[in-house]
């Protein structure tokens, strides 16, 4: 994962969002409406913990999907930090 060369887009089966690398570990920042109806439930084939697919595309315009975690969210201020292994 390389935060300068990657943009992201938190894409979930239950909605579509948007969101940014914020640095070289994995952390992408996304708003809390786009996973919030989602962290009470694991849905069917995910692995626990895993909250969102999250598709990376790189400058280069090709793309790579990870299993995101949840790092923290706070739904008064509609945001959320995810982490992806990349």
């Amino acid at each position: 994962l390389s935060g300068k060369a990657m943009t992201s887009g938190a894409v979930v089966p239950e909605g579509n969002g948007t969101g940014f690398v914020w640095d070289a570990e994995g952390h992408i920042v996304t708003n809390w409406h786009v996973i919030g109806s989602i962290l009470s439930q694991v849905p069917k084939g995910r692995d626990p913990g895993e909250v969102a697919k999250v598709t990376l595309e790189g400058a280069d315009g090709r793309t790579k999907t990870f299993p995101a975690t949840l790092v923290g969210a706070e739904r008064s201020k509609d945001l959320a930090v995810l982490k992806v292994n990349a």
